[in-house]
């Protein structure tokens, strides 16, 4: 019996270091050329969670950047134009984008080998795990050791005039990224902040790309 229980342990040990963690390159900040608008408020994403982990803090950025001022957090609204017609606001202009669709998950298993996995539990299991020698590397070789991030996205933003009461402004943005790569999201030696950064970097950057044309947009046109 120890000597199963020592077997077993091995094997999991074994098993465990097919796997790596996943390591991705930075994607910095983009520095872009604009002028501040002090008549800009952005009030958030119509059709995705308040607390979606890579929008939550859009607000601050663009305010931090001078772009717009944040309200991000405090608009409840449904972002209609009948709500935005009695919004309360003291700048001119009320910014929002409206999401249409929006996708960013991982695949650890894209590359798997689902029936040389079976194959090998099968083995382990018919021979009381003693034929480590087979079954090992059938389990090792089935998990190719690799991930898909997928980050994709459609969307539009809308910037609203308080005075004419009409939407001025709406700039369809689209982002379609998928990067395989060695390692594993869910290994626990992963950095998932870091992950997250990259591809939450890829949409403030978009995001900005039009926010920025919209803004210059406003200051050539008043």
């Amino acid at each position: 019996m120890k000597v199963l229980k020592l077997i077993i342990v091995l094997t999991a040990i074994i098993l465990t270091s097919c796997q790596t963690a996943l390591q991705v390159a930075q994607c910095p900040l983009k520095t872009l050329n604009y002028t501040n608008n002090e008549s800009i408020e952005f009030i958030g994403f119509k059709n995705l969670n308040r607390n979606n982990i890579l929008a939550k803090d859009y607000g601050v950025e663009l305010e931090r950047t001078g772009m717009a001022s944040n309200m991000q957090n405090y608009y409840m609204g449904v972002f209609s134009l009948q709500e935005l017609a009695t919004y309360k606001s003291n700048k001119r202009y009320i910014a929002f984008v409206d999401v249409i669709k929006h996708q960013f998950s991982n695949n650890d298993a894209i590359e798997d080998n689902s029936a040389m996995h079976l194959a090998g539990w099968i083995t382990a299991a018919l021979s009381g795990f003693s034929l480590v020698p087979i079954y090992v590397p059938l389990i090792c070789c089935s998990d190719r050791n690799k991930c898909l991030m997928t980050l994709r996205g459609s969307y539009v933003l809308y910037i609203y005039d308080t005075q004419t009461k009409e939407i001025v402004i709406n700039l369809p943005m689209e982002i379609d990224v998928q990067e395989k790569y060695t390692g594993q999201f869910f290994h626990k030696s992963t950095d998932k902040i870091a992950v997250q950064e990259r591809y939450r970097n890829m949409l403030y950057n978009l995001w900005t790309e039009y926010f920025m044309k919209a803004s210059r947009f406003l200051t050539e046109n008043n």
